[in-house]
């Protein structure tokens, strides 16, 4: 079975290892054949967001480059994260798929109990 976690990211290097440690952290044990994948949209940071995701070297995530066009009449920020959470959406491949924000924390069991729940 395949996880998706779709991560939107702009300028979260305050917040991303803390996230990024607690979803790779997640307890899959009671989901034998479980495969996760991480896709980080990323919406053109100008921090060192990118970098510290690439200095994890993990095969299970996959960073791309959101590139929203911004000169429309009605853009703003919620339409930018939305735009981005999409972006990521629109790659991910799991059966299962999971949003998360930059800064967030998951506890070791979210992912395996939000399933398990699901397949109640």
């Amino acid at each position: 079975m395949k996880i998706s976690i779709c991560l939107a990211t702009y300028n979260g290097s305050l917040h991303i290892r803390e996230q990024l440690d607690s979803i790779l952290a997640q307890d899959l044990s009671s989901i034998p054949d479980a495969e996760m994948e991480i896709i980080v949209s990323d919406d053109m940071s100008t921090d060192d967001t990118v970098a510290i995701i690439d200095s994890y070297e993990d095969s299970r995530i996959t960073i791309i480059s959101h590139v929203e066009k911004r000169h429309t009449k009605h853009y703003n920020a919620l339409h930018a994260a939305t735009a981005n959470f999409a972006n990521a959406m629109e790659h991910a491949t799991g059966e299962y798929i999971f949003l998360s924000d930059q800064d967030d924390r998951w506890y070791p069991n979210k992912v395996a109990s939000s399933i398990a729940l699901i397949q109640q």
